[in-house]
């Protein structure tokens, strides 16, 4: 994390200009150029969040944040808890995250959003623990957004077929 927020206050590129990427820069970045590349054609509409799969850490919502930046465009994250041990943890990387005033001068007077998995909780611990595991996950974010003065909103992201209707 100390890595990544120096890099976010550093104005130094990540790979000297010119330089082709490497294969694995490449499949991280491309993404991200060519969704700038679309708003600049359509609009800003044509983005909303970036979801990141298996937040564990702040770092995995920082990451965005620099690779970003390096293509000179913004993002704002949605971390995404999913597992059981995600959802008990994510109140504390949402705390952790909101007080780092490098992501408070990304995220700006957005709403931080956060998107919470079933599927994977259920496999995890089953119907009802996860559902349960879910509302905590839920009330304490909540929670935790509230105390930092921070506007939020719940994305719900159920797997399966059913689930996506």
């Amino acid at each position: 994390q100390a890595v990544l927020l120096a890099e976010l206050h550093s104005r130094r590129p990540l790979w000297p200009a010119g330089e082709p990427l490497t294969e694995s820069l490449e499949r991280a970045v491309g993404p991200i150029r060519e969704v700038a590349r679309g708003v600049a054609r359509v609009g800003p509409g044509a983005f909303g969040r970036y979801v990141i799969s298996m937040s564990e850490s702040v770092s995995d919502v920082l990451e965005p944040l620099i690779l970003a930046r390096e293509v000179g465009f913004r993002v704002l994250p949605v971390p995404l808890f999913e597992t059981l041990d995600d959802l008990r943890h994510g109140p504390e990387v949402v705390r952790a995250l909101l007080a780092l005033p490098e992501y408070r001068r990304v995220l700006g007077a957005d709403v931080q959003e956060i998107m919470l998995g079933y599927s994977d909780s259920n496999k995890d611990a089953g119907f009802l623990a996860a559902n349960w595991a879910l509302h905590e996950a839920q009330r304490a974010i909540a929670r935790v957004c509230r105390e930092a003065g921070v506007p939020w909103r719940f994305f719900h992201g159920r797997g399966t077929s059913i689930g996506r209707g």
